[in-house]
């Protein structure tokens, strides 16, 4: 489950610090240093939806048109082994095409980020928004 609807686990960074962690993540990702997790409940359905499934390339590019006044909060990893672990989390924009679409739909897409000792970063969520999204920096 994300943290989308829940500010129970929410908390702010300040700009300097969103925007050297986007930094990193923009670099292991311009590298090929990243995998977006495959989740089954969010992220692969909406790969799938929007033709995204196996074309790294355009997540890519879709992660690196990331800005820091695209940051919604950071969240503590839930994840086992990985207490003390911060992900960050950002909420974009961009206009997609659903499989046999002729026209694009300019959707909210949700990501989440696990950087791991600045050298791999793991997508734990890539998926549309489920909720508006109230930005930190905006």
């Amino acid at each position: 489950m994300d943290d989308e609807g829940s500010d129970r686990f929410r908390y702010t960074k300040p700009y300097r610090e969103v925007a050297a962690y986007l930094n990193t993540v923009k670099l292991l990702v311009s590298q090929g240093r990243y995998k977006i997790s495959e989740r089954e409940d969010k992220n692969l359905p909406f790969m799938r939806i929007y033709n995204l499934l196996g074309n790294r390339r355009r997540c890519a590019e879709m992660i690196c048109s990331l800005e820091p006044e695209d940051f919604l909060h950071a969240v503590p990893s839930r994840m086992d082994g990985n207490e003390g672990q911060e992900l960050f989390v950002f909420c974009r924009k961009h206009a997609l095409y659903k499989i046999m679409a002729n026209h694009p739909e300019e959707i909210w897409v949700y990501y989440k980020f696990d950087v791991i000792g600045d050298t791999f970063t793991i997508v734990v969520s890539f998926h549309e928004a489920q909720y508006e999204p109230t930005f930190l920096f905006r």
